[in-house]
């Protein structure tokens, strides 16, 4: 990748399902909660049976970003549908949800932690995890954080934002930085970054290949990303988490 010889080199990276697999823990809890969900979430939706080792991957297949969008019954009130809503982001926001022992790292947190490891041969001098979520449970994510990267927190930073932030404008401290890999799960940000930073140029931007990221609404972004991307001399790449290596 170009990064690897690009002087003073910077990434930006998002955390959930890219360098920790959370979303699986979020279906996990819905899933095992039917007394408390059995009111607002379509059966149809759940893979029944269901093993959180064995089917560990199934949530990665929706079709939509949103578990709500997802899960939720399509004859909901307005009002159900808001009740649906807040139940299943009240699992994320619980200030334990980042301690448990069920969340996985990916081969993504372990490459990234190589590259930084290893700069004398490839320039990356600097990760950036730009990571939404909730204040309630945000210091637990930042602790989980810090302990994979232990070893290298001397060049890591962690910017986090609200739900309804634009990552775009948390990075704007860094427009004079090199920013040659960019990664996140969801395309709408990669289109954010791309249409509010014209400091990304030369760079490497890879989004997993999770369901929702090819949907009929994602893709379209996507095309209009790509039109910008070009200009600038960005790369965008799927990458298979399962498969994906930096070394």
């Amino acid at each position: 990748m170009e990064f690897l010889n690009k002087e003073k080199a910077i990434a930006i990276v998002d955390v959930d399902d890219v360098i920790i697999y959370t979303t699986a823990l979020w279906y996990d809890r819905i899933f095992n909660l039917p007394d408390i969900f059995e009111k607002y979430v379509d059966k149809n939706q759940l893979l029944i049976p269901y093993n959180y080792n064995k089917n560990f991957m199934y949530n990665y297949s929706r079709p939509t970003y949103l578990f709500s969008d997802w899960l939720l019954k399509k004859n909901l009130t307005p009002e159900e549908w808001v009740e649906g809503d807040k139940l299943i982001m009240d699992i994320v926001k619980d200030s334990h949800f980042y301690d448990s022992d069920k969340l996985l790292p990916s081969n993504m947190l372990f490459g990234i932690k190589f590259l930084i490891s290893n700069n004398t041969k490839n320039n990356l001098e600097k990760v950036i995890f730009v990571t939404r979520g909730f204040p309630s449970s945000m210091d637990s994510k930042i602790k989980l954080i810090r302990e994979y990267y232990k070893d290298v927190m001397g060049k890591i930073d962690i910017i986090t934002v609200g739900r309804y932030e634009k990552k775009s404008e948390a990075i704007q401290d860094y427009k004079d930085e090199n920013i040659a890999l960019l990664i996140d799960d969801e395309v709408h940000n990669i289109v954010d970054y791309l249409e509010n930073c014209p400091f990304i140029k030369n760079c490497n931007i890879l989004i997993p290949k999770y369901g929702y990221n090819y949907s009929e609404e994602n893709m379209k972004q996507l095309d209009k990303a790509l039109v910008k991307a070009i200009k600038n001399n960005n790369e965008i790449q799927y990458y298979d988490t399962n498969h994906f290596s930096f070394y």
